[in-house]
């Protein structure tokens, strides 16, 4: 884009299209939109330098403002859907990670992914109950749905595979979160 006195208010060269995946955390994406921005940056240059450049001026109506993600965002709620749970983990991923209360100490979620999409009341389960721990990792209950979490981390620690993790005492039954 060119540059102009306001935020982000100059008009486009070129823009690129990156698919957000499934997993995609918000590091993983950091690199594919880094390459892709150099990628792009190479062929601007070169329309510049050859005087073809096209500017495109920004749609007022799309311009939008993302606020400074904030510590106080981590903090999981389960009574949210698993979606909007699993989104939350990958967004935060490296900083600043997805969290939940276990036994008075914080739990920071590295790795999760959605298990099901099932009402919490449907399973007669209170949202953030460990439903089961396996090789896979560790079922917990949301709102609506169940997250398996797969890479956790204690404090002082480093992150573990949820089932290292679960190694250390039984987890079924417990409640992740603020009671």
């Amino acid at each position: 884009m060119r540059m102009e006195p306001g935020l982000d208010t100059g008009p486009v060269y070129a823009t690129r299209r990156v698919p957000i995946g499934s997993t995609d955390t918000a590091q993983s994406l950091s690199r594919l939109l880094a390459q892709a921005g150099a990628e792009l940056l190479g062929e601007v240059l070169d329309d510049l330098a050859r005087g073809s450049a096209i500017e495109t001026p920004q749609e007022e109506a799309h311009v939008s403002y993302a606020a400074k993600i904030d510590k106080a965002e981590a903090p999981i709620d389960w009574h949210a859907s698993v979606a909007d749970i699993d989104r939350r983990v990958r967004a935060f991923v490296p900083w600043p990670v997805a969290e939940t209360d276990w036994h008075g100490e914080r739990l920071r979620i590295w790795e999760a992914a959605i298990q099901a999409e099932t009402q919490a009341r449907d399973m007669a389960v209170v949202p953030g109950t460990v439903l089961a721990v396996s090789a896979q990792g560790i079922d917990v209950t949301c709102g609506r749905g169940v997250l398996r979490l797969k890479r956790v981390q204690r404090p002082g620690r480093t992150a573990v595979d949820a089932r290292s993790f679960a190694n250390a005492g039984p987890l079924a039954g417990e409640r992740l979160g603020r009671r």
